[in-house]
This record gives structure tokens, C-alpha cells and sequence, in this order.
């Protein structure tokens, strides 16, 4: 009997160990597989075979939209400076944070502020919009 667990037991490890073998091989050409297509991918994207955004879609149009998304960036990081000094200047004058914005100053500092970005936002919108359409300027 203990003959036949002792050879019920290296059946199985061989079993699992050859099943092992064949999961690892399976993985390999997997990934030879992938390997393989990538490469080709590469190589027809090199070779102008393959356009990455296509013909009516070119790298100026892109960086135009990536100049607009820096700009409007940088003007939200602007206003938010100046809504920081309009906070302080309050607090100076013994204001609560809440009441310099909603002092007329602060009212109109806000307004300013949303409608240059909803006006940068919207410009953006419709570049990316557009930006596939042929003979859209830039």
C-alpha cells in the first residue's frame, strides 16, 4: 500500500511539472508572438506606412492644442493667485475669507476669472473638435 501512494505521488509531480513545462511554453510563444507584431508595428509606423493621427491630423495641429491647454493652464494657476491676494488683502482689513469673495471686488474678480476660461475652455473644445476635420486652420 505504500508502494502504490509512493508511485500515485510521483505520477502527480510529474504531472504537475509537465503541465508546468507546457504553461511556460505556452507563455513563451505568447510572447515571441506579441514580440513579433510589435515589431512590425514599429517598423510600418517608421516607415510612414502607418500615421499616428492620420493625414488630416498633423504634429502642428497638436502641438497648437497642447499650446492652448498650457496657456489655459497657466491662466487658472494666474486667477487662483489672485483670488489668494484678494483673500489676504480682506483677512488685512479683519474680512473672513468667505467675505472677501463675496464683496463686490470678489464677485467681479470671479466673474473675470470664469468667463476668460470658460472663453479659453471653449476655444479649446472646439480645436479638439475640429481637429480631425481637413483644411480646419489651426
Amino acid at each position: 500500500m505504500a508502494h502504490d501512494q509512493t508511485t500515485s505521488a510521483k505520477k502527480e509531480d510529474h504531472g504537475t511539472s509537465s503541465t508546468k513545462e507546457n504553461t511556460f511554453a505556452i507563455h513563451v510563444e505568447d510572447v515571441q508572438r506579441m514580440e513579433s507584431r510589435l515589431l512590425k508595428l514599429l517598423d510600418d509606423f517608421n516607415s510612414e506606412k502607418m500615421l499616428s493621427f492620420g493625414p488630416n491630423c498633423p504634429y502642428e495641429k497638436l502641438n497648437a492644442i497642447r499650446d492652448q491647454q498650457e496657456d489655459l493652464m497657466r491662466l487658472h494657476f494666474e486667477q487662483d493667485k489672485k483670488m489668494q491676494a484678494l483673500i489676504e488683502s480682506g483677512s488685512r482689513r479683519g474680512r473672513k475669507p468667505v467675505q472677501s469673495l463675496i464683496s463686490d471686488e470678489g464677485w467681479k474678480t470671479t466673474k473675470s476669472n470664469v468667463d476668460a476660461l470658460i472663453t479659453k475652455l471653449e476655444a479649446l473644445s472646439s480645436d479638439i473638435h475640429n481637429l480631425h476635420k481637413p483644411g480646419h486652420p489651426s
